[in-house]
This record gives C-alpha cells, sequence and structure tokens, in this order.
C-alpha cells in the first residue's frame, strides 16, 4: 500500500518534502477537459485518416466497411484516449496538453509525481460511464481522482 503522508484539507496537500501543493480550482478541471477533449478528437480525426491513407495505399478499399462497424470505431477512440492520457501523464510529468495550458499536473496524493502504475489506474477508471460527473458529487474530484488516489495541483512558480 502507498504512503500517505496526509491531506490537511480539501485544497492544500503536504508533500514530504515540505512543499504545499493546491488542489486545481474547478475552472482550471473544466479547461483541462475541453482542451484535451479537443486534443483527442483531432487525434482521432488524424488516426482515422491516417489508417484509410494505409489501406487505401495497401489497395484494401474494403477498408470503409470495416469503420461502418461502431465497435471499431469505440475501440479505436478508446485506444486513442488512452495512449493520450498515459503518454502525456507519464512523460510530461503529469501532464496533458490542457494542464499545460492551465499550469496544473498529476500528482499523487503525496504530493509526489504519479507513478505509472497511479497513471493506468487513473486513466482506467476515465472509461466508467458515469465518470465524466462524478467531479460533482464529494470534494471536486472525480473517481479517476479519487479511486486512483492522484490529484490535479496548481504548479509551483
Amino acid at each position: 500500500m502507498r504512503k500517505v503522508l496526509g491531506i490537511l484539507d480539501d485544497e492544500l496537500v503536504l508533500s514530504k518534502r515540505k512543499k504545499n501543493h493546491y488542489r486545481a480550482s474547478l475552472l482550471k478541471r473544466f479547461l483541462n477537459v475541453v482542451i484535451d477533449y479537443l486534443t483527442v478528437l483531432n487525434l482521432s480525426v488524424f488516426v482515422g485518416v491516417l489508417l484509410g491513407l494505409v489501406f487505401c495505399g495497401l489497395g484494401k478499399n474494403e477498408w470503409l466497411d470495416i469503420f461502418q462497424n461502431d465497435s471499431i470505431n469505440i475501440s479505436i477512440g478508446c485506444l486513442v484516449i488512452a495512449v493520450y492520457y498515459i503518454s502525456c501523464e507519464y512523460f510530461f510529468e503529469g501532464k496533458t496538453l490542457g494542464k499545460y495550458v492551465t499550469k496544473t499536473s498529476v500528482k499523487n496524493i503525496s504530493g509526489k509525481r504519479a507513478s505509472l502504475l497511479d497513471i493506468l489506474i487513473r486513466t482506467g477508471y476515465r472509461f466508467f460511464p458515469l465518470e465524466p460527473i462524478s467531479i460533482f458529487f464529494g470534494k471536486k474530484q472525480g473517481w479517476h481522482d479519487s479511486l486512483s488516489l492522484t490529484m490535479v495541483v496548481d504548479d509551483e512558480d
């Protein structure tokens, strides 16, 4: 089990190095969602076009029939979402494009950088059907935060 040094209140978290981390506001969290959604949407279009070009280049014009299947489209969309969040939050120190814009990042509840396991769990919970509205139940954090023991905090200046 992970060591938790403690949450002082709903907003302030004290890490082992005695740095204060303040949870990001709901406005910043909303902006993160909007920016990341638009980024994922554009990535999905790019992947679709790329797959189309590859299949047409290989002479496989029946790819159009494959992409008429909703299950294939949903699977590709979920894969794009997972790759986006996992790669960004792991390789860019807890930041997606939205978090770069709002100057926030993902930390574990001890205030340290989230581990790959934290990020995998966090990303998995994003696929729960009611997760997008879970931020309105409880402590201004979604299930992908609370269940993975992570949080989005303002960056230090």
